[in-house]
């Protein structure tokens, strides 16, 4: 048997009808924040309850911005923000961030 990827097995379900549409797209999002959330704890070296929450965010962002090769707008982008919030949280941030 050989080895489907997740959508396709998603694919396959919803069009046997044994999970909807909307099943299919949480699974899909809970698999990408569990992505994140390792990512940003593999980053900083610890599990994600033991630190502040201004050291996370700043983490977040300087992850987004070198995604992004630092642009501002995609980097707001990934993180779900506006570029004005950005802005304003890395006034906040910046010393840690950069």
């Amino acid at each position: 048997m050989e080895s489907l990827s997740l959508m396709e097995l998603l694919t396959e379900q919803i069009l046997n009808r044994r999970i909807s549409v909307d099943d299919a797209r949480q699974i899909v999002l809970r698999r990408e924040w569990y992505r994140s959330r390792n990512a940003l704890q593999n980053a900083l070296g610890k599990p994600l309850h033991t630190l502040r929450l201004d050291v996370i965010e700043g983490e977040a962002i300087r992850m987004a911005l070198i995604e992004s090769h630092w642009d501002i707008s995609r980097a707001a982008t990934v993180l779900g923000i506006s570029r004005t919030t950005l802005y304003r949280r890395l006034k906040v941030t910046a010393p840690a961030v950069l």
